[in-house]
C-alpha cells in the first residue's frame, strides 16, 4: 500500500492495511490540525465506523480504489440547530454537510412526527425563501446551512 488519500491529503508509506484507525486519525490531526476533530471514518459501503470501534478497525476496513487512486473514506459531523423563523430554536441534529436535504427532511420526518408540512429555507440576500419539496434531493446541506461564529443553522417553516 502507497498512498492514502483523504479530504487532506496524501500520507505516503505511513501506513499499512492493519494500521488501526485511531493511529491514522492521530496522524490526520497532527498533519492537518484544521481539519474537525470530529470527523468519522466510513467503511466501503458508507457506514459511520463508530469511534470506540477505531481501535480495533484496521485502515483496510475503509479503504477504496477509485480511479486509481487509494482512498481512507473520512467525514466530518456538524451540529446543526434548526430553527424556526424567529430564531427559535427546534432541535439539533448532527449531519454531514454532503447530506441531501431530502435526506434530512427523512432523518427528521423519523424523529419527530410532524403533521404539517414543514419547508426549509434558503437564505438568499437577507431574505429566506422556502425551498420547493421537488428541489430538495438537489440540494446540500451545505447549500442551505447558515453559519455563525461557533453554529450551524438551518432555518424552517411550517
Amino acid at each position: 500500500m502507497n498512498n492514502y488519500d483523504t479530504e487532506a491529503g496524501f500520507f505516503e508509506n505511513e501506513f499499512n492495511e492493519e494500521t488501526i484507525l485511531d493511529v491514522v486519525r492521530k496522524r490526520i490531526l497532527e498533519g492537518y490540525p484544521h481539519i474537525p476533530k470530529d470527523f468519522v471514518f466510513k467503511d466501503q459501503n458508507s457506514k459511520t465506523i463508530e469511534k470506540s470501534a477505531e481501535a480495533k478497525t484496521p485502515i483496510k476496513s475503509c479503504l477504496v480504489v477509485k480511479d486509481d487512486l487509494l482512498s481512507v473514506l473520512v467525514t466530518s459531523l456538524l451540529l446543526v440547530t434548526f430553527k424556526d423563523a424567529n430564531g427559535t430554536v427546534l432541535f439539533t441534529l448532527d449531519l454531514e454537510a454532503n447530506n441531501s436535504v431530502q435526506d434530512v427532511r427523512r432523518v427528521i420526518c423519523s424523529r419527530i412526527k410532524e403533521k404539517e408540512p414543514m419547508y426549509f429555507m434558503k437564505k438568499i440576500k437577507q431574505r429566506f425563501f422556502p425551498i420547493a419539496l421537488d428541489k430538495e434531493s438537489s440540494l446540500k446541506v451545505s447549500e442551505i446551512l447558515i453559519t455563525h461564529e461557533n453554529t450551524n443553522d438551518i432555518y424552517v417553516r411550517n
